[in-house]
């Protein structure tokens, strides 16, 4: 993840919130990681709250707010199930946070849970990974990435009747002269934008836009990524 602009990522954000004339104070970033995301949107003077379900990689993002002298409050938690006492102006879920919800009754529940996090009026952005274009370029693809300190494999396929892209990583870290082995699979689910709509309408928001990626223009038959901006609506508690 070392070449993605998380200052660009805060920057877009940020003049998301200035179309809809949104005063951000409070901000909740959902499935924050290490942090990458939450540092930058802190650096706008937003107070930043970042959740998610991974103890190690929250460790890591209290450390690196730590670093960058940044007062952010790093909690675990499961976006389906929040429990959070603050109310939030802004909510984000970045880096296909989403997609790895591999079920339409997750990503509902999700929707509802942060519904209820939320300020009224909040936005809640979000990206979504167009799976479905991994479809043909994904079947038994092979990658690494080597450097001095690691190195890493990736073998990726699309799981066409789930709708499903999956993505086996095999890792040796170096440490001193010895070199440490790990495992992982990671799956992102194909959600299609009208099922998203639907539960987003359900769960009490109404969507204001969809974007191609960074920009302010409709998805496009080319568009891997694409933003979805939400607001949460009034009398819907």
């Amino acid at each position: 993840m070392e070449s993605v602009d998380y200052q660009g990522w805060a920057q877009y954000i940020k003049t998301l919130s200035k179309r809809y004339h949104k005063e951000i104070g409070n901000v909740l970033d959902v499935a924050c990681g290490t942090g990458n995301t939450s540092i930058p949107l802190a650096q706008l003077d937003w107070r930043v709250t970042g959740v998610d379900i991974s103890l190690p990689m929250l460790q890591q993002a209290r450390r690196k707010a730590a670093e960058a002298k940044l007062d952010i409050i790093f909690l675990q938690q499961d976006m389906r199930n929040l429990e959070l006492t603050r109310e939030y102006d802004l909510v984000t879920c970045f880096q296909d946070g989403l997609n790895y919800l591999l079920t339409g009754p997750d990503l509902e529940k999700a929707f509802l849970s942060i519904y209820h996090m939320m300020s009224a009026q909040g936005l809640f952005i979000f990206d979504l990974n167009l799976v479905e274009k991994y479809s043909l370029s994904a079947q038994g693809d092979i990658s690494f990435v080597d450097t001095e300190d690691f190195c890493l494999v990736y073998e990726t396929s699309y799981l066409t009747g789930q709708e499903v892209w999956e993505i086996k990583v095999t890792g040796f870290i170096r440490e001193d002269q010895k070199y440490t082995k790990f495992q992982e699979i990671h799956q992102e689910k194909q959600h299609h934008l009208k099922d998203v709509q639907g539960f987003l309408e359900t769960t009490g928001f109404k969507v204001l836009d969809v974007f191609d990626a960074f920009s302010l223009a409709p998805p496009c038959a080319r568009s891997r990524r694409i933003f979805v901006v939400a607001q949460k609506e009034e009398g819907r508690e």
